[in-house]
């Protein structure tokens, strides 16, 4: 932190946490976030064997340990949370015929509720570290809207989707805000 001097540190996004408390296995390397190499229901498991991941399970707690001394250390630094957006996720999952979670109206549904929910869990995390909480959705996919990468994607449906989950995060009393990147 020193090195850099940042005004703000996102201390929770590890797209791996959940996959690895499921039972997904994980390859490490030396400089990158872990890869998930595996399937969830792989090795015999069923649907009725997995669960939503509580705060003490897996890499959690270091996670929340972590932000706290961030808050303790640097009282200055804003800490903000992550979480992948609604078109960025729907366009890297796929159905099981092969199309893009995005383009199932129920499945797009499923994914920007299932995010409401994880915006809500890291924002309620973050308030107990007595923090004011900025929530960002990192859409990095949205570079590819209007190319023929993305025919049939509607600016209105977008616009929905990140403003569905942005009135989860006010409901929560944070701010709401979107990432995208080339």
């Amino acid at each position: 932190i020193e090195e850099y001097e940042p005004d703000g540190v996102p201390v929770i996004f590890d797209l791996q946490l959940e996959a690895e408390i499921l039972g997904c296995q994980l390859q490490w390397a030396p400089h990158n976030p872990p890869a998930v190499i595996s399937h969830p229901l792989a090795e015999g498991k069923t649907l009725a064997d997995l669960h939503i991941p509580q705060a003490h399970e897996g890499r959690i707690p270091v996670m929340l340990d972590a932000a706290r001394s961030l808050r303790q250390n640097y009282p200055d630094i804003a800490l903000y949370g992550l979480i992948t957006g609604p078109f960025t996720l729907a366009t890297g999952l796929k159905e099981q015929q092969g199309k893009y979670a995005y383009y199932d109206p129920q499945l797009r549904d499923v994914i920007v509720k299932l995010l409401c929910l994880k915006a809500t869990w890291q924002i309620r995390r973050l308030r107990q570290l007595q923090v004011s909480v900025l929530m960002f959705m990192d859409e990095p996919s949205l570079v590819g809207f209007g190319s023929s990468a993305c025919l049939g994607v509607q600016a209105d449906d977008i616009t929905k989707d990140l403003n569905e989950i942005a009135g989860a995060i006010h409901a929560e009393q944070a701010w709401a805000g979107v990432h995208c990147c080339e």
